[in-house]
């Protein structure tokens, strides 16, 4: 409620509608109510727009990855917004105010299920060395026999280099090597591999995590 005060000028203070009357040194001005509801949905969009460009920065380091491996995950989409998409939905978790990457669920690839039933990594001399081992029936099913590998090592600090490969090994070869030297000795990568046709129809497979070295 706004109340009159007599003076030399007359003046008002307090609340009418969305208006308030206020009063500098003696100096009348009025301002807006602020609108709680819109201060609520700023702080989340401020969170949404954190997690989005947490995200943004990271894909934007793997674009030749993604723009395979989610070709074909929504027709209507271009692959980076199908990236961002799938992984804002799966891939950030917040903690403690902050968003973090739960690197487990993180994906460069979304399409057919992945024929790997089991696998070993290993790095040594320079080397990512990578075994793997097929359901047979899955991939005969499938066709998934002319497939190539698709690897991603991807660095938990973004300003260490990305290693990996888009068009690698036959998936019947059952293994696949790529040149892989980390900067420091406690440098973590996590590891992902996809498996992509190679007929142009641009099919792929979910990526799987091997884990991290």
């Amino acid at each position: 409620m706004a109340t009159a005060k007599n003076g030399k000028e007359q003046s008002f203070t307090g609340m009418v509608g969305n208006l308030v009357y206020c009063n500098w040194k003696g100096i009348p001005y009025v301002r807006s109510r602020p609108d709680v509801r819109n201060l609520k949905r700023s702080r989340l969009q401020v969170k949404a727009n954190s997690k989005f460009k947490k995200l943004q920065l990271m894909l934007s380091q793997i674009l030749p990855y993604i723009r395979q491996g989610f070709k074909n995950f929504n027709k209507e989409w271009t692959s980076h917004n199908s990236a961002m998409s799938y992984n804002l939905k799966h891939a950030i978790v917040e903690k403690d105010s902050n968003f973090e990457i739960d690197w487990s669920s993180f994906s460069i690839s979304r399409g057919i299920e992945n024929p790997i039933i089991g696998y070993t990594l290993v790095v040594n001399k320079g080397k990512m060395i990578i075994n793997w081992q097929i359901n047979i029936d899955h991939v005969e099913k499938q066709n998934l026999w002319k497939y190539r590998c698709m690897i991603l090592a991807y660095p938990e600090n973004s300003e260490n280099q990305v290693f990996g490969v888009v068009n690698g090994s036959l998936l019947d070869e059952l293994k696949h090597s790529i040149h892989f030297i980390k900067p420091t000795e406690t440098a973590v990568y996590h590891v992902y591999i996809a498996f992509l046709s190679n007929d142009g129809s641009s099919k792929s497979t979910n990526s799987i995590y091997l884990g991290k070295v």
